[in-house]
């Protein structure tokens, strides 16, 4: 039997709630949440997905059982990436390997080459006021993949401090994969430097691990 054709997009969604009561502060203390998240394919040929999460109000602080106030939203297809919202931003380990922040990220992916940029608030974080970063990766093949980028971060009295990196992953060999990162900062006409290396060595007979990391104060 054949389905019936249906013309619309249609979306799972769940909608729940948190309902909690304490006097831990020795006074009765009520609180709620509410947790809105969906998401599936929205193309005929499942080549672009939507998804989305909504939960509050903000707590200001006092989450409730971990939880605190989240809103985002994603929408991805083969070459495009676009997320707007609460997320945890990162370029890489040297740099700042992740911060939780309110903004949005765009990247565009080619065949071996994507470029893209985020702009976010940190939002548990209040000496910086903003973080702006562009970056680029590419991947010559399953083996040797490299990226770069900037980082620019600006803090409440409006100075900016100006992050580089370089960094890669290569695994000549089935037994040895390694890692390496080289990271400048400039803040205040004042440079600063930070190296980065990983290696692991996996024979039938022999293993070994090696991890190196230089930053300056």
């Amino acid at each position: 039997e054949n389905a019936k054709f249906d013309g619309y997009n249609r979306l799972p969604v769940k909608i729940s709630g948190v309902f909690a009561s304490s006097n831990r502060l020795d006074t009765r203390y009520y609180a709620f949440m509410y947790d809105i998240r969906g998401g599936g394919q929205i193309s005929e040929n499942a080549n672009r997905k939507l998804d989305f999460h909504f939960r509050g109000p903000d707590r200001r602080g006092n989450p409730i059982l971990g939880m605190n106030d989240e809103y985002n939203m994603s929408f991805r297809t083969p070459k495009t990436e676009i997320y707007l919202g609460d997320h945890n931003f990162s370029l890489s380990d040297l740099t700042e390997s992740s911060r939780i922040g309110r903004g949005a990220r765009f990247q565009y992916n080619m065949n071996k080459f994507s470029v893209g940029s985020f702009y976010h608030t940190p939002r548990y974080y209040p000496g910086i006021k903003s973080t702006l970063s562009v970056y680029t990766n590419y991947k010559l093949n399953e083996n040797f993949r490299f990226s770069s980028g900037i980082l620019s971060k600006t803090d409440t009295m409006s100075n900016t401090a100006n992050l580089f990196t370089l960094s890669g992953t290569m695994r000549p060999f089935s037994w040895f994969n390694s890692a390496f990162e080289v990271a400048m900062g400039m803040y205040n006409n004042h440079t600063t430097k930070a190296y980065s290396g990983v290696v692991n060595i996996n024979s039938r007979f022999f293993s070994s691990h090696l991890n190196a990391k230089y930053a300056d104060p």
